[in-house]
């Protein structure tokens, strides 16, 4: 048996379990790190789908698991290292769902440069949704064609911020309707406000248009203002 065990660089004992069987005993595999961890995988589940469930709320930390488990388990015979390597584990066999946050409400539309009062007369208003007809029939029921909100807010000026309103945010063909009708009807495009007369205001919010209009009629002065305005009239195409 000496022999043996010196021919083949072994310990006597192998010889002797050798001779005794000729199937190897099977080895015993020491306890690993996660056997020691396992009377405890049930508590950091139960942590983990808390995690789950509520995205929103902030993750705990490995080591504030480990602690947890220390304080209230009394696992005081595993490692952080153990603990914090079966966490990750588990968070990558099954991530965390992200919270989706609830879309933003849209923004409400901005109010033209000339700050529109709050509350509009209904002429405003039938200058607000471009309602010539709805506005002709108040003009003639005895609407002031200066109808003004109190701080010089009248419907031309109204008029002209409403029509480039409408080219700037849809894109279609710059209008002049309102602007063309409120002059037939006796409307002062040299009305003054903040220091800022309708022609100078409609120059310089870029309603080109609205501002040539202005300008031809003031060059034609009252003895030759005699002009019949429809819907359509006074519409450049881009």
């Amino acid at each position: 048996m000496r022999a043996l065990a010196d021919r083949h660089g072994v310990h006597r004992r192998t010889v002797r379990q050798a001779l005794a069987s000729p199937v190897p005993a099977p080895r015993k595999r020491p306890a690993g790190r996660t056997a020691k961890l396992d009377p405890f995988k049930d508590a950091i589940g139960t942590i983990l789908q808390q995690e789950a469930d509520n995205p929103d709320q902030p993750e705990r930390t490995a080591r504030e698991i480990f602690d947890w488990l220390v304080a209230e388990h009394g696992a005081t015979h595993i490692s952080y290292s153990t603990v914090r390597d079966y966490v990750a584990d588990r968070r990558t066999l099954r991530p965390r769902p992200r919270r989706i946050p609830a879309p933003a409400p849209p923004d409400p539309p901005s109010a033209p440069s000339g700050s529109i009062p709050a509350t509009m007369s209904p002429a405003h208003l039938a200058v607000e949704h471009g309602d010539l007809p709805g506005l002709r029939n108040l003009l003639d029921a005895g609407r002031d064609v200066e109808d003004d909100s109190g701080d010089g807010w009248i419907l031309l000026r109204h008029a002209i911020n409403a029509e480039y309103d409408i080219h700037a945010r849809t894109s279609q063909p710059l209008h002049a309707d309102a602007t063309a009708f409120l002059l037939a009807r006796g409307a002062d495009p040299l009305r003054q406000r903040n220091d800022l007369s309708v022609i100078a205001e409609a120059e310089t919010r870029g309603h080109w248009l609205a501002a040539e209009i202005m300008q031809a009629w003031i060059r034609r002065g009252p003895e030759g203002r005699h002009l019949t305005c429809q819907p359509g009239d006074f519409v450049r195409q881009n």
